[in-house]
């Protein structure tokens, strides 16, 4: 298995979510997110529940966080893909912040769920 080095900018429920999912098949992961969640994952790690079916309980410790995508880059100086998953109206400092600090692009991944943030992140990596 190839170990993509994965960078998540906005570690709420869905970052989180899907980092530690992505950290849990071995995956190299760095979420970008508040304070409290970075000293968190920090101490304890992440745990992950997902109420379904087959409720899946996860503690993940190969996850490391921090809050911002500079030091993101101070920790790993190359991603492969960065996932974007902040809010729709909140893509603009993150992508601008990326654009300023990422050498070599990572495959960038928006999700968002809003109209525009596509156009909005395009413009501010510098992508037509």
């Amino acid at each position: 298995m190839t170990i993509v080095r994965v960078l998540v900018i906005g570690a709420g429920a869905i970052g989180c979510l899907l980092g530690g999912r992505l950290a849990r098949t071995g995956h190299a992961v760095t979420l970008v997110g508040r304070s409290w969640l970075v000293d968190a994952v920090q101490n304890y790690g992440l745990d992950i529940t997902v109420e379904s079916r087959d409720d899946l309980h996860t503690h993940i410790r190969n996850i490391q966080a921090t809050e911002s995508v500079a030091a993101a880059y101070d920790l790993n100086p190359t991603y492969d893909l960065a996932l974007l998953t902040t809010k729709a109206h909140d893509v603009e400092l993150p992508s601008s912040n990326l654009a300023q600090v990422a050498k070599s692009r990572p495959v960038l991944v928006t999700l968002q769920n809003g109209v525009g943030a596509e156009e909005i992140v395009a413009d501010k990596i510098g992508v037509d």
